[in-house]
């Protein structure tokens, strides 16, 4: 349901932010420390790795509203965007 940012409850908003946001963060940080640890005991078979030669990839899914707004989806657009700054974050890492 589209409504304007003043329309917006607040259990709505942290709802969205939960699944949207709190999930890929928290997804993030399970993975994280066993593709580190594989990455330092990696086997030289496999041709899965990221950047830096971590043990695989992590790919967040984000949305053109992360980047442009959405007239009455504010909240899905603000932790989309909170995606692509999580992975920016990781990245730099």
């Amino acid at each position: 349901m589209e409504q304007k940012i003043h329309e917006v409850s607040d259990y709505e908003i942290e709802k969205i932010i939960k699944v949207d946001l709190l999930g890929s963060i928290r997804l993030c940080r399970s993975v994280l420390p066993v593709m580190m640890q594989t990455s330092s005991t990696k086997n030289q078979s496999s041709n899965i790795t990221g950047p830096g030669g971590m043990g695989g990839v992590i790919i967040n899914i984000s949305s053109t509203p992360a980047i442009s707004g959405n007239a009455g989806g504010f909240p899905h657009s603000i932790a989309k965007s909170g995606n692509i700054t999580l992975t920016k974050c990781i990245v730099k890492e």
